[in-house]
């Protein structure tokens, strides 16, 4: 009997030392419960699924799963290809149960985990962003699809994104610029203004005046983009208004630069112009003619369209250059040969006086009374008489006193001469000159009044027919 009970004892500690052994091992094999992801690999019989003996967690066996990360690795990219993260249970720590979180950010947390060692160094106001879900969420995963096929959590992927700009923001350009960097044009600590954008480098160089036109001026808010690509540039017309109306073609550039439109070039060939200058017009300024508010191709090629008429519309529908050239205004070309070709020609001593002895300048009422045109605004000198009588320019030294019986002067003066050669004191007078009185000089007897009011004092009218009348003593 006590060897019956003395081999059920041994049995029993055999047994209790058998159970304790095994139970030894399992803890051994399995210390706890695998995280949620890794779930289906819970059980003693899955170890070696991420273990090898005497190796403990296998990165080989790991990547075999994880084939998107095994990618980036072998091609050198990410945190995860740096040589002190190679074993993965540096910061992935299983069998802590469902709940845990597989990564360890280190003792500082996720917020103190250093970016530069992914290989995306975070710069300007990228350093300012505290959720890493702002950038790292399913909304800016490039490829989500490749990452689903691979089973990966798209909320709580690391991987996925890309490092151009519009993988996370919205391109305010739509496509604009496909082949450009947007470092090109704009930093990291602020998107406005692009200070890194420089016109010069660009196909189209901005000098002179469009260095300080706003940029907007040029590209324009269409659709609520603003338009930089297609925007035409190869001619000045692309963007400005032709004041000649292509009359001068399209190379603005032969006379103009973009310092300043008004400043031709110089020398300007204005021969090559419908109005070639000449004379006195070569040393006017441009600005004389071409006003402002006038486009040059309208400018006039007629005299009145530049000069005010000083002739007040005496000669109109003559030409100016048939009296003037365009030397000097005062210097007229009117000789006395083309007076004679008026209806007034020039003869006798009419012939050598100078021109303003006749055409002298009056006040406008008597400009009116002496050409019958309206009156101007000021004194003119006169040019087209309404009248060609002799009184018209000479003072009538008779005051009147032949206007009725002799009103031409020419019944007794001549043009070559004042002085008296025309009259007939015989045939045209009451009084025949006989004898001695044939020989007498006329102020022999038609004497100078002394009292008289009138300008020529000289006696004609009233003069006694008897010889005591002008001899003295009794008739």
């Amino acid at each position: 009997m006590d060897r019956v009970l003395t081999a059920m004892k041994r049995i029993f500690f055999i047994g209790a030392g058998i159970a304790l052994i095994w139970g030894s091992a399992n803890s051994q094999i399995s210390p706890g419960a695998l995280s949620k992801p890794h779930r289906s690999l819970d059980g003693p019989k899955y170890c070696n699924q991420c273990h090898t003996p005497k190796k403990g967690v296998d990165r080989q066996k790991c990547l075999k799963c994880h084939t998107l990360l095994n990618e980036r690795i072998q091609e050198g990219k990410g945190l995860h290809a740096r040589a002190e993260y190679k074993a993965c249970e540096r910061c992935h720590v299983e069998h802590q149960g469902r709940n845990v979180d597989l990564v360890w950010w280190g003792k500082k947390g996720i917020k103190g985990f250093d970016h530069r060692l992914t290989g995306y160094v975070l710069k300007g106001a990228h350093q300012k962003v505290s959720d890493c879900r702002k950038c790292h969420n399913p909304a800016n995963i490039k490829n989500p699809d490749v990452l689903k096929r691979a089973k990966k959590d798209l909320s709580r992927t690391y991987l996925g994104l890309s490092t151009d700009c519009t993988s996370c923001h919205k391109d305010p350009h739509q496509g604009q610029f496909k082949q450009v960097s947007c470092e090109n044009c704009h930093t990291q600590n602020k998107w406005k203004p692009a200070s890194r954008f420089d016109h010069s480098k660009t196909r189209f160089k901005l000098t002179g005046k469009h260095t300080s036109v706003r940029c907007s001026r040029c590209h324009p808010v269409r659709n609520g983009v603003i338009r930089f690509a297609g925007i035409p540039f190869r001619k000045c017309s692309d963007c400005h208004n032709d004041p000649h109306r292509t009359r001068f073609g399209l190379k603005c550039t032969q006379c103009h630069t973009t310092k300043d439109w008004h400043k031709l070039v110089q020398p300007f060939d204005h021969s090559q112009t419908d109005f070639p200058l000449m004379g006195t017009h070569q040393r006017v300024s441009c600005e004389k003619c071409h006003t402002p508010g006038r486009p040059k191709s309208e400018a006039p090629t007629t005299c009145s369209g530049c000069h005010r008429d000083p002739h007040a519309n005496q000669f109109t529908g003559i030409s100016c250059d048939q009296c003037h050239s365009v030397d000097t205004f005062q210097i007229p070309m009117f000789t006395v040969e083309k007076h004679d070709s008026t209806g007034f020609p020039l003869k006798g001593a009419h012939r050598a006086i100078p021109c303003s002895r006749c055409h002298r300048a009056v006040q406008p009422d008597q400009f009116a009374l002496l050409t019958g045109l309206p009156s101007p605004d000021t004194s003119v000198i006169v040019f087209k008489f309404q009248k060609k009588e002799c009184e018209t320019c000479h003072t009538d030294p008779h005051s009147g006193e032949f206007r009725d019986k002799f009103p031409q002067c020419t019944v007794c003066h001549t043009v070559e001469s004042w002085k008296v050669q025309n009259f007939n004191h015989n045939q045209q007078t009451d009084f025949q000159l006989k004898g001695a009185h044939s020989k007498l000089v006329c102020s022999s007897c038609h004497t100078v009044l002394k009292t008289t009011p009138r300008p020529h004092p000289l006696r004609f009218d009233d003069l006694p027919k008897t010889c005591a009348g002008c001899h003295g003593g009794k008739s």
